[in-house]
């Protein structure tokens, strides 16, 4: 049979190969308007119309601009593809409203073997960036017919409210390769039978583009369209979510709570030295990352007497770079730091304990207060150390814990003109009690509970708990 010419196309009819037209509908809907679709172009030309759903696609997932809009792009890819091994030898082209206009676009873009003849489509929302020249070859017969209504808001609100869409479907693309014919219609106008048998079944079926009345009549678009479009909703609404999601840690930082202790700390020893071990808040209200470095610790005793503790370690924080807490902008992070006393003194004698009860085979044994596991010479020297060393007593102590904020720059050096100082001071109160449950882990050191570092806070000599109180936070 003889291949009809299009005059004004300079395209050819293929009546031989059967025409697949796949249906694509937009969201908050579950596409009604194709069932008069498919039955207008079967009862024209013997279409094999596939309406394609995707499921009821709600606001939430139109407006999220992540991860939510890949499964109808994979549904359309999959429902094309059975469609080509079903029908091999057809021509297949599309029809797709609102959302299925950015569904098509993307599927072309990441699927070479998208192919397709012709493409209609209505209330777009797609980019006006989009360009048909990088997916040409996927499409055989040019151009895209981009029906827009000029009473259509909805593709402006899309384009305003959230990332990736554009009011091509208001205003067109007005690009190579893509024919925009206005109409003086809302969002879903064009789902009527008069128009598809004016409009759609022309192109379809030899790509004559009938062109509307109103096109060469309508007016310019209201100002409030155009004011509308330029209106940068979205990042009002994402500022508008950072603030709400960052407002806590700001309010805390307004009511000085960037260097906050936990109102409960855990004293005791270790090789009959002191040890402290609290957790705080840290946190800084800049809009770049800060690191800080937590100063040794000051107790100060009932009588007046001032006991600095060296920071041992900081555990749970996010990050930790050299030596510093590396705090970003508007956080506060969650830390345990663990103080003690004479660093030299302890670190040295741990080994020797380690060593000693590495001799007497006691590493691997479980804890027990009746068995002695340490030698009676190293024994005797920590018990008299820890003795001249214990400086709790009973009375209301005073705690001061300091706190450096510094910048790093790009090199990682300190920036030191950018520096802040945050100080916390405190007091807690210590019974008879509580001092003689801390001596008493001198007696059991024999058998490693107290000085071997796995098992420095089981009992006998653990940790005893005390309640801060009076908290109060100065800076400068």
């Amino acid at each position: 049979m003889p291949r009809k010419k299009n005059v004004q196309n300079g395209s050819h009819e293929e009546p031989s190969k059967p025409h697949v037209v796949l249906l694509l509908h937009g969201i908050r809907t579950q596409a009604s308007w194709t069932e008069m679709v498919a039955e207008q172009l079967k009862n024209d030309q013997n279409a094999i119309v596939i309406p394609v759903r995707y499921g009821f696609f709600d606001v939430f997932k139109f407006l999220f601009p992540f991860f939510t809009r890949s499964a109808p792009i994979r549904k359309f890819v999959r429902e094309y593809r059975d469609a080509r091994t079903s029908y091999p030898s057809a021509r297949i082209s599309v029809i797709a409203h609102s959302f299925g206009t950015y569904v098509v676009t993307k599927a072309l873009e990441s699927e070479p073997d998208v192919s397709l003849e012709r493409v209609i489509f209505c209330g777009c929302i797609v980019s006006p960036k989009f360009r048909v020249s990088p997916i040409r070859a996927q499409i055989s017969k040019l151009p895209i017919v981009n029906d827009c209504g000029t009473h259509d808001v909805w593709p402006i609100l899309a384009s305003c409210l959230t990332w990736g869409f554009g009011p091509t479907g208001t205003f067109g693309f007005g690009t190579n390769s893509i024919r925009d014919r206005f109409h003086k219609f809302t969002h879903s106008s064009y789902f009527d039978k008069d128009f598809v048998m004016e409009f759609w079944l022309p192109f379809l079926r030899n790509g004559t583009i009938v062109p509307s009345k109103w096109e060469v009549q309508r007016p310019n678009p209201p100002y409030w369209q155009s004011i509308l479009s330029l209106l940068p909703i979205k990042w009002m609404v994402a500022l508008c979510l950072l603030t709400l999601l960052f407002l806590p840690d700001i309010e805390a930082y307004r009511e000085g709570r960037f260097l906050t202790p936990n109102n409960r700390m855990f004293l005791g020893h270790w090789i009959g030295s002191p040890r402290l071990f609290l957790k705080m808040d840290v946190g800084q209200a800049r809009f770049s990352a800060r690191n800080v470095f937590v100063s040794p610790i000051v107790v100060t005793s009932p009588t007046g007497m001032r006991h600095v503790l060296d920071l041992e370690q900081v555990d749970y924080c996010i990050q930790i770079q050299r030596n510093a807490i590396v705090v970003q902008p508007f956080r506060i992070l969650d830390c345990s730091y663990s103080y003690i006393g004479d660093q030299s003194f302890i670190y040295q004698t741990d080994a020797e304990v380690t060593i000693n009860m590495a001799q007497n085979n006691a590493l691997t044994l479980q804890p027990t207060p009746d068995r002695t596991l340490i030698s009676g010479q190293l024994l005797d020297r920590i018990r008299t150390s820890a003795n001249q060393r214990f400086m709790w007593s009973e009375g209301e102590w005073k705690i001061e814990i300091s706190a450096q904020y510094y910048r790093l720059d790009g090199s990682y050096e300190l920036d030191t003109k950018d520096a802040s100082t945050l100080k916390w001071f405190g007091t807690f109160s210590l019974s008879e009690i509580d001092i003689q449950k801390m001596k008493s882990a001198i007696e059991v050191y024999r058998s490693g509970i107290g000085v071997y570092r796995v098992w420095r806070d089981v009992p006998p000599a653990g940790l005893i708990e005390v309640q801060l109180n009076s908290i109060e936070e100065a800076s400068n």
